[in-house]
């Protein structure tokens, strides 16, 4: 007798459709496992809905020097009432 997958736990599927934006993909995926007789699996369907490291954009930042900082919050507005 073969072994069965368990299935995704609910919790994990809200949470892979809410994490990647994916939830009518990932609806459609979850139609098609079970139309076919197939439990979702988590690990299958994490994979199959993961950014691509391609579209993940590469951004540098470039922090201000602290004082800056210190001289934004002694700025006062003349007329203020």
């Amino acid at each position: 007798m073969a072994k069965s997958r368990p299935a995704a736990p609910p919790v994990g599927l809200l949470s892979l459709a809410h994490d990647r934006a994916c939830e009518a993909e990932l609806a459609e995926a979850i139609d098609a496992e079970l139309n076919a007789g197939r439990l979702p699996d988590l690990d299958t369907l994490g994979r199959r809905f993961a950014p691509y490291p391609t579209a993940i954009p590469d951004i540098t930042v470039e922090v201000a020097p602290l004082h800056l900082y210190d001289e934004l919050s002694t700025v006062q507005l003349v007329g203020a009432v």
